[in-house]
Order: C-alpha cells, then structure tokens, then sequence
C-alpha cells in the first residue's frame, strides 16, 4: 500500500527531526567535530544523493550535485514535498 503523499512528507518530516537531533547530541558530545561540519555535511550529502537515486530510480544527475543546503538551513528549513517523483519507477517486491 502506497503512502498519502500528506503521510510521506510526515514520514519524512519525523525522519528529518530524528536526525537533526542526533546531529545536535552528537556535535554536543564532541565539540572537535564542530570545525568539520561543512566537510561532514558534504560527505554525507554525496552519500544521500546516491541512495536517493538508488531508491527512486532516478539518474544521479536529477540531484543536484552538492548539496542545496548550508548549516544552518539543513538544521532548521522545514521539510516540504510536493509528492512530485517524476520518473521515478515504484520499488519492485
């Protein structure tokens, strides 16, 4: 059964906040790591841009190629969507 696409983006919103405060705990705990960021924001990024293509069997190059978000965006921007997954071929089961 396929997900509303109100569902999803909740889905993807809890998703979201899950991680921005397992971010938050983990540069809390090691303060060293603050001077990284941006280079841990980028590794992680090329990472998510694969597994998105990946997942919604769209060409890598649909992504952008670095991310769209700085710090301070990626940490506090609310999660919109508009459902809109042109192209992309449902998950086989």
């Amino acid at each position: 059964m396929a997900l509303s696409a109100a569902a999803a983006v909740e889905k993807l919103g809890l998703a979201v906040a899950e991680q921005r405060g397992d971010t938050q705990r983990v540069l809390r705990d090691n303060p060293s790591l603050k001077p990284q960021v941006e280079g841990l924001m980028q590794d992680a990024y090329e990472t998510a841009r694969l597994r998105a293509a990946r997942e919604t069997r769209l060409p890598g190059t649909r992504f952008p190629a670095a991310s769209p978000f700085d710090w301070d965006a990626a940490m506090a921007e609310p999660v919109e969507w508009n459902g809109d997954v042109s192209g992309a071929q449902a998950p086989e089961s």
